[in-house]
């Protein structure tokens, strides 16, 4: 699994801080979707959903395809798992650090008892 460049995580992370997208990624997820299915979904026009999407496939977070007229949209799990271990690793970082502040002042308020 390659590494993410932080260019991609602004993507991603921009791309998730958007209700409406976050609401089209659980769509796509459980299965493909066209624009069309997405529209009747939502209270906004074809080129609103298709904005949306696009800053969606920008991120790499769906994927495209089409067939015929119609194009079609599936979640790509890879890069939301890659963007789940960034945060995972920062978690184990952050974890780590507190947990050894935590010692470090436990120890201290000891040597002043």
């Amino acid at each position: 699994m390659s590494k993410l460049s932080e260019e991609q995580l602004d993507l991603i992370f921009s791309a998730l801080s958007d209700r409406t997208r976050r609401s089209i990624l659980k769509k796509v997820q459980v299965q493909e979707c066209s624009v069309k299915d997405l529209v009747e979904n939502y209270d906004m026009s074809f080129q609103a959903v298709a904005k949306h999407l696009n800053v969606l496939e920008k991120a790499h977070l769906i994927n495209k395809r089409k067939s015929g007229r119609h194009y079609y949209s599936s979640l790509n799990e890879k890069q939301l798992t890659q963007a789940l271990n960034w945060i995972s690793k920062q978690y184990d970082f952050w974890n780590s650090s507190f947990s050894s502040l935590d010692e470090f002042l436990n120890a201290q308020d000891d040597d002043t008892k």
